[in-house]
C-alpha cells in the first residue's frame, strides 16, 4: 500500500505541475522540472509496487543514474554518424519510390510529399535511427547493475528506461523553454509515452537475463524482446513523423488546414497508444513477479487485486489529462 501510495503521489504532483504551467506559471523551471521527469517516475515506482519482491534500491538507483548520463550521451555522440551514413545508403532508394510514384497511378503528390528530402530525413531520424541507438544503448544502463532475478532484471531496465525518458523530457522542453512556454506543448507529447522507454528497455534485460535460461522456461527471446522494443518505439516516433510531415502538405495534398483537429487527434492517438504500453508494462511486471520457469506458470496472475486496478486505472487516466490540456491550447502545440 505505501509503495502504492509513493507512485499516486508523484504521478498527482506531476499533473499539477501540468496543469500550473498551462494555466497560472510557464516560467518556472522548477514546475517544468516536476512536469517533464514525473512521469517516468511514477510509472517506475508503479512497477516496483506491482512487482512486490523486495528490490535492491542501490542498483535500481544505479541503473535509473546510468539511463540518465551513459545512454544519453552514447545516443548523442552515435546519431549523428548514423543518421548521416543511414541516409546516404537509402536516399537512392528514396529517389527510386519517388520516380516510381510518379509512373504508377498513384497520388504523386502524396508520394512526394512523403518522401520529400527533409521529410525523409525526419522519417529516417525519428522512425530508424531513434530506436535503433535507444533500444541498443539504454540495456547497458541495467546489464551494469546484475540483475539476479526476472523481477530486478524488469525492475532495472525500467529504471534504465525511466533514467532517459526523464533526461530526454527535460532536454526537449528546457530547448523550448527559451522561446516562451512552447515547452509545455512538448512535455504534453512526451508524457503520454512516459511507458515506452520503461516497457521496451525493460523487455530486453529481461530477455537477456532469460538467455541463461533453457529454451523451453523463458518467458521471452531476445530476439522477440529486441524486435518489440524497436517496433514500439518506431511506432510512436513515426506517427509523430508522418503527422508532421503530411500536415506540412496539407495544402498540396487538399488535406483539411485545421491545426486544432490535427492536434486533437494525434494527441488522442498517443495517450491512447500510452496507455496500452502502461497496461503492457504492469502485465509484464505481475507475470515476471512468479520468478517460475515458464512451463509451471498456468497463467498469469489476476489483476483483480482492488488496489491494483484503482492505481493503475488512475495512473493510465492521468495520462489522458495532457489530452484535454492540448485541446485547451493547442495553439501553441501546432507552431512547433
Amino acid at each position: 500500500m505505501r509503495r502504492y501510495a509513493i507512485a499516486l503521489v508523484s504521478c498527482g504532483l506531476t499533473i499539477t505541475a501540468m496543469v500550473w504551467a498551462f494555466f497560472v506559471d510557464a516560467d518556472d523551471l522548477g514546475v517544468l522540472a516536476i512536469a517533464t521527469v514525473g512521469m517516468p517516475v511514477s510509472i517506475l515506482l508503479l512497477v516496483r509496487a506491482v512487482l512486490a519482491p523486495p528490490i535492491g534500491s542501490r542498483p535500481g538507483i544505479g541503473s535509473f543514474l546510468l539511463g540518465a548520463t551513459l545512454v544519453p550521451v552514447g545516443v548523442l555522440v552515435l546519431g549523428a554518424a548514423v543518421t548521416g551514413a543511414l541516409v546516404a545508403l537509402v536516399d537512392p532508394l528514396r529517389e527510386a519510390v519517388v520516380d516510381l510514384g510518379s509512373e504508377l497511378t498513384v497520388d504523386t503528390d502524396f508520394v512526394e510529399v512523403l518522401f520529400a528530402g527533409w521529410a525523409f530525413f525526419l522519417l529516417v531520424e525519428l522512425a530508424i535511427v531513434a530506436p535503433l541507438l535507444e533500444e541498443t544503448l539504454k540495456p547497458f544502463g541495467a546489464l551494469l547493475a546484475r540483475p539476479r532475478s526476472r523481477t530486478e532484471a524488469l525492475f532495472f531496465g525500467a529504471a534504465a528506461g525511466a533514467g532517459f525518458a526523464a533526461v530526454e523530457n527535460l532536454l526537449y522542453a528546457t530547448g523550448w523553454f527559451w522561446g516562451g512556454d512552447w515547452w509545455v506543448s512538448i512535455a504534453v507529447i512526451r508524457m503520454s509515452g512516459s511507458a515506452l522507454h520503461l516497457l521496451g528497455t525493460g523487455l530486453v534485460v529481461l530477455a537477456v537475463f532469460e538467455v541463461r535460461r533453457p529454451k523451453d522456461e523463458r518467458l521471452i527471446s531476445l530476439p522477440v524482446a529486441y524486435g518489440l522494443a524497436l517496433a514500439i518505439h518506431a511506432v510512436w516516433n513515426g506517427s509523430i513523423a508522418i503527422s508532421i510531415v503530411l500536415f506540412a502538405g496539407h495544402d498540396r495534398l487538399g488535406l483539411p488546414d485545421d491545426s486544432l483537429g490535427w492536434g486533437i487527434a494525434l494527441m488522442v492517438l498517443l495517450a491512447a497508444f500510452g496507455v496500452v504500453l502502461v497496461a503492457t508494462l504492469i502485465a509484464v511486471a505481475r507475470l515476471v513477479r512468479h520468478d517460475k520457469p515458464l512451463h509451471q506458470i498456468a497463467s498469469m496472475e489476476s489483476l483483480s487485486q482492488p488496489v491494483a486496478v484503482a492505481v493503475w486505472v488512475l495512473l493510465t487516466a492521468c495520462l489522458l489529462v495532457p489530452v484535454g490540456i492540448a485541446v485547451t491550447v493547442f495553439p501553441e502545440l501546432i507552431k512547433l
